[in-house]
């Protein structure tokens, strides 16, 4: 296991923490600037071109997309929304969400509260609805480890064609797990359990891979306690429970079996390079810390 230090993230303020997007993932190895620098923060953009809505969703187009586009989002955002309140039915689902379609690219975001969805129209073709929504309904009310290993999971659940995209980049959360277990640089669970409040971004550093990696696992370790514990012990522990107690496992049996587990599923997990090559990219500081080069 890799071992990071273990008093590398802070906790911010509840207001500090009220916007938050798939960016805000979970590392020991460095902290992103302080809790006021690291909160998302929306672009200064020019009234809307466009409002169109359905029956939980408005969209404030700021791009002028064609109108035939904004209709099919509206029909996917709709299947998503229906999924994700189904798979989550103990969380209040919001009445409506503003989703804001703006210029330029940028990694999209959830804000809580409002609630509203910022999505660039640039990277439309990537699919993350069902992730932010889950972050609107949960409130990101647990710890980041448990939050977005559970937004993984539900994409990877939900919306099978979007498995190897971003942000898995290739393979499924499983198969990577199975990969850095060929290659001895898994994150110790203790690490990645307890880490707080780090971003990444895609074409960033090592610092930003060892991010992603533990975003990946946070996926790997919520799919593995829901298979094989099963759904009410994994919210059991997202709402606090020891995971040694609730698990009956110490912390290195719980990351042998989970390894096991996903190796099991994923003998011959596709190489760091060929994973990448996948989704257009092949960043070498991914793979230095996929494969310990």
């Amino acid at each position: 296991m890799v071992a990071l230090p273990k008093d590398a993230g802070v906790i911010c303020t509840p207001a500090q923490r009220r916007r938050v997007s798939w960016r805000w993932v979970l590392v020991g190895a460095a902290v992103v600037g302080a809790c006021g620098e690291d909160v998302v923060t929306t672009p200064t953009t020019p009234p809307a071109t466009a409002q169109y809505s359905s029956a939980h969703f408005v969209v404030m187009d700021f791009v002028g997309l064609d109108t035939a586009l904004v209709d099919s989002m509206l029909a996917r955002l709709e299947a998503d929304y229906l999924a994700v309140t189904t798979f989550l039915p103990g969380f209040p689902a919001p009445d409506t969400v503003t989703v804001r379609i703006l210029p330029g690219w940028s990694l999209p975001s959830a804000t809580l509260g409002e609630p509203e969805i910022t999505q660039f129209v640039e990277n439309l073709v990537l699919d993350y609805n069902v992730h932010l929504l889950v972050h609107l309904l949960t409130g990101y009310g647990s710890s980041e480890f448990l939050e977005e290993g559970l937004a993984v999971y539900a994409t990877e659940l939900l919306v099978p064609e979007s498995r190897t995209v971003e942000p898995y980049r290739g393979q499924v959360p499983h198969a990577w797990m199975s990969l850095f277990g060929q290659h001895g640089t898994v994150i110790s669970f203790d690490v990645v359990y307890s880490a707080r409040n780090v971003r990444f971004e895609p074409s960033g550093s090592s610092a930003d891979a060892s991010a992603w990696q533990l975003y990946v696992q946070g996926g790997s370790f919520t799919r593995w306690v829901f298979e094989d514990y099963g759904r009410d012990v994994w919210f059991r522990l997202y709402n606090g429970e020891d995971p040694e107690t609730l698990l009956t496992l110490s912390v290195p049996e719980i990351e042998a079996s989970w390894l096991a587990a996903a190796q099991a599923l994923y003998p011959n997990p596709l190489p760091c390079a060929e994973a990448l090559g996948t989704v257009g990219t092949r960043e070498e500081f991914w793979c230095a810390l996929a494969e310990g080069g």
